[in-house]
Formats: structure tokens, sequence, C-alpha cells
């Protein structure tokens, strides 16, 4: 891994993987895992773009070391805040990192 890439790495978030379903067979909470190194930044809103709500919620950029096993649909825990993860780009230039679209939801 670069050096560029290790300094930039400086909030720590877990990702969730489906907890075992119950009797009923419902899904159950995310079992979060150890917590990544993680780079987050927040994305401007999109005001007036198609099919976005008013209060639309915040969305996040989030970049980790390729070996991450994020997928769309996985939760992620970062600073109290549970992301929905809503896009995953893997650029076979650069290996050693993934990048990640998340939003916030209950």
């Amino acid at each position: 891994m670069s050096g560029e890439m290790a300094g930039a790495l400086k909030e720590r978030i877990a990702i969730g993987v489906s907890g075992a379903g119950d009797a009923a067979g419902a899904a159950g909470d995310p079992v979060f895992g150890v917590p990544v190194w993680a780079s987050v930044e927040s994305e401007p809103p999109a005001m007036g773009a198609r099919g976005e709500r008013l209060a639309a919620p915040a969305r996040y950029t989030i970049v980790m070391r390729g070996e991450a096993s994020a997928k769309v649909g996985d939760r992620l825990q970062w600073r109290g805040e549970r992301l929905t993860v809503i896009a995953v780009t893997r650029d076979p230039l650069r290996p050693d990192r993934i990048l990640l679209r998340a939003e916030a939801r209950p």
C-alpha cells in the first residue's frame, strides 16, 4: 500500500454482515465486524436533481483498502451513524483501494 493512502485513512468504519434470521425467517440486524481504516468525505446535497427528494439522506464517498469486502446493500457503522452502501467501484489501475458511495439510513 502506498504511503499516500496510508496517511489518508483516518476514520474507522465497521462493515455489517447480515445477521441470522429468527425462527420466523425474518432477517436479523447486521453483525458488525472489526472496524477498518477508511477515508470518508461528505458529498454535497444534490439540489434540484431529478428524482431526488427535498430531504434526501446525507451521502458519503468512502475509500477503503482493496481487500475490504463491502458490497451494495451492506450496512456500515461510522461515528455512531448507520450507512447503507449504494455503489461500489474497483479501479483495476489501483487494486489497493475500493471506492464506496453510501447514504445515511435509519
